[in-house]
C-alpha cells in the first residue's frame, strides 16, 4: 500500500473515531507511518483530506448507481440494486456510519456540498429516477404522487434500519443481523412498489 493510501485508511479511522474537529493529524501520520509533512503533501489540509475520505466513501455509492442506471430503466429492478447497495455501503462495522451520523449532528456541510457536486456531475442522475417514476405516472402505473417525497421516503426505508439496528434488533428480538439485512432490500422494495402502484 502506498503512502497515500495509508494516510486515506488511518484518516478514515481517526475521522469515524473522533469527527472532524476531533481528529488530528499528529495521530493519522502515526498510525499511516508517515509524517505530517507527507500528509500535508497529498493533501494540502485537515479539511482536504476530510473531504477526500468522504469523497471516497460516496463516490462508490454513486458510480454504482450511475452504472445501475445505464444498465436498465425498469423502476424495481432499479430500486433493489439501490436498497443492496445502500445495505453492503453501510454494512455492519462499516466506518461510513459514524462519519456519516458525526457529520450530520455537525450540519453536513461538508457532506452535502460533496453529494451535491458528485450528482450533478454523474449526468443528473437525481433527476433521472424521478424522470422515470414521472413517467409511471402518466402511463397509468403509479399513483399520482409527489416523486420527491417518494424517493425521499424510500431512501429512509433503508436507511433508518442501518443507523438504527443495534437498537431496532433489541427492540424486534432480531438475532440473525446479517440475514435480516440480506432480506431487508427485497422487503423494502415489495412495500415500496405496492405503495406506488395504482
Amino acid at each position: 500500500m502506498d503512502t497515500k493510501a495509508r494516510i486515506l485508511r488511518a484518516a478514515t479511522e481517526e475521522f469515524a473515531r473522533h469527527g472532524y474537529a476531533g481528529a488530528r493529524i499528529d495521530r493519522i501520520a502515526r498510525q499511516a507511518k508517515a509524517n505530517k509533512a507527507l500528509i500535508y503533501y497529498h493533501f494540502t489540509s485537515k479539511e482536504n483530506l476530510y473531504r477526500c475520505v468522504l469523497e471516497n466513501q460516496v463516490k462508490d455509492v454513486i458510480t454504482y448507481f450511475e452504472s445501475k442506471m445505464r444498465e436498465t430503466q425498469n423502476l424495481q429492478e432499479l430500486l433493489l440494486a439501490f436498497s443492496q447497495k445502500y445495505h453492503e455501503a453501510f454494512r455492519a462495522g462499516s466506518r461510513f456510519v459514524p462519519m456519516l451520523l458525526r457529520e450530520m449532528a455537525i450540519g453536513g456541510g461538508h457532506i452535502r456540498e460533496l453529494v451535491s457536486q458528485m450528482i450533478d456531475s454523474e449526468a443528473d442522475l437525481r433527476n433521472r429516477i424521478l424522470r422515470i417514476i414521472e413517467d409511471g405516472k402518466r402511463k397509468g402505473f403509479y399513483r399520482n404522487l409527489d416523486s420527491r417525497h417518494a424517493i425521499i421516503s424510500f431512501a429512509s426505508m433503508n436507511l433508518f434500519y442501518l443507523f438504527m439496528a443495534p437498537l431496532v434488533n433489541e427492540i424486534w428480538g432480531i438475532q440473525d443481523e446479517e440475514a435480516f439485512r440480506r432480506e431487508r432490500p427485497h422487503h423494502i422494495v415489495d412495500l415500496f412498489m405496492d405503495g406506488l402502484k395504482r
